[in-house]
C-alpha cells in the first residue's frame, strides 16, 4: 500500500508521515517545491491553483490520499480577497483533489477537518457527535464543511472510498499556537483566576491522532464515516493548567473569580476569544469512533502531556 500525504510538512502531517514510515507503510509527501521533508517526495503545486482544476497532482500508484494540507482563519476581519483564498484551498482544493484522486484509481481519501465543523461550544453535559447538524461558526469551519459535502458526493458518485476525521484541538511536540503559551504559563506558578472554572474541553494528541489516521486508512468500517477524535478524557482549563505545572514541578495556584468577570477583564484588553476558550466547553463524543474501529488512543493524556512539557 502506498499513502500519499498533502501537508506532510506540518505538525499533523509532518507526524503522520513520521508514524507511517516507523511502521512500515510506504508514505509519499505531498508538499510545496522546497519543503524539507525525507523522501520520498512529490511536489504539490498552490492548492489555490489546484482549486481552479488546470493543474493535476501526481498521484499515480497512490492507494490511500490522506489530505491534510488547510489554511487557518487569519483574523475574524479578513477581507473579500483573503476570505475567497481560504475558501479556494479549503473547500475548492479539496473537491478537485478528490476529483483527482477518483480518476487515478485512488482507494479511499482520508481528509483531516475540524471539530469546528460542529461548532464553537458545547454545554458542560453534551458532546459534539458525527450526526449532529454542523453549526459552523468561521470562515475556517464554514470551509471544512464545504470540503466535507464536496468529498462525499464525490465518494457516493465514484469507486473511491471516502473517510473523515474531526479532531478538536491537536497538542503534542512541535505543536504551535497558545498551547505551548499555556505550558509555559504553567510552569510559572502565577497565581491564575481559574478557580471557579467549571468547564469541560476535548483534546486530542498528535500521537494518538496520528495513530487513528493510520488505522483510518484500510479499516473497512472507516468507509464513508465521519470520526470524532479525542482523547477520550476532557478535562476542565483548571484541572489542564494544574496536571501541566505539576509535571513542570510548579506551584498550582488558582483563585476563584467568577467566570464572567475573567471573560469581561479579558475582553477589555481585547483576548475575548482567549476568555471563550479558556471558560466555555467543547467537548467531542469519540466512543462511535474507539467502538467502529476498534481502536484505543495509545497514550493517555497523562502521557501525552508529560511528553509535550518535555519538548
Amino acid at each position: 500500500m502506498i499513502v500519499a500525504i498533502t501537508g506532510a510538512g506540518g505538525f499533523v502531517g509532518g507526524g503522520l508521515l513520521r508514524h507511517l514510515r516507523s511502521i512500515g507503510t510506504d508514505a509519499i509527501a505531498l508538499v510545496r517545491p522546497g519543503t524539507e521533508v525525507a523522501g520520498p517526495v512529490r511536489d504539490l503545486p498552490d492548492l489555490a491553483e489546484v482549486a481552479t482544476g488546470r493543474i493535476a497532482v501526481n498521484l499515480s500508484a497512490v492507494d490511500v490520499l490522506v489530505h491534510c494540507a488547510a489554511i487557518p482563519q487569519s483574523r475574524r476581519d479578513a477581507s473579500v480577497a483573503e476570505r475567497a483564498h481560504l475558501f479556494a484551498v479549503n473547500s475548492g482544493a479539496t473537491k478537485v483533489l478528490a476529483q483527482q484522486a477518483a480518476g487515478a484509481g485512488v482507494k479511499r481519501f482520508v481528509l483531516l477537518s475540524s471539530a469546528k465543523v460542529n461548532g464553537e461550544t458545547t454545554q458542560l453535559d453534551k458532546a459534539f457527535s458525527a450526526s449532529d447538524t454542523p453549526a459552523p461558526f468561521d470562515d475556517y469551519a464554514k470551509s471544512k464543511l464545504e470540503a466535507e459535502r464536496s468529498l462525499a458526493s464525490i465518494g457516493t458518485s465514484s469507486a473511491m472510498e471516502t473517510t473523515i476525521i474531526r479532531p478538536p484541538l491537536v497538542y503534542g511536540r512541535g505543536a504551535k499556537g497558545n498551547f505551548p503559551q499555556l505550558i509555559r504559563l504553567a510552569a510559572k506558578g502565577w497565581p491564575l483566576p481559574l478557580g471557579a472554572v467549571r468547564n469541560r474541553r476535548s483534546m486530542i494528541a498528535i500521537d494518538n491522532l496520528v495513530d487513528l489516521i493510520a488505522v483510518s486508512l484500510t479499516h473497512p468500517a472507516a468507509a464513508g464515516q465521519i470520526l470524532m477524535a479525542s482523547d477520550g478524557e476532557d478535562l476542565s482549563t483548571p484541572e489542564l493548567m494544574a496536571r501541566m505545572a505539576r509535571l513542570q514541578g510548579a506551584r498550582a495556584w488558582y483563585p476563584a473569580l467568577p467566570p464572567t468577570l475573567l471573560r469581561a477583564a479579558l475582553g477589555i484588553v481585547g483576548l475575548r476569544g482567549v476568555a471563550d476558550r479558556l471558560t466555555g466547553s467543547l467537548r467531542v463524543d469519540g466512543a462511535a469512533t474507539r467502538q467502529l474501529l476498534n481502536w484505543k488512543p495509545p497514550l493517555t493524556i497523562d502521557e501525552a502531556l508529560q511528553q509535550t512539557v518535555s519538548s
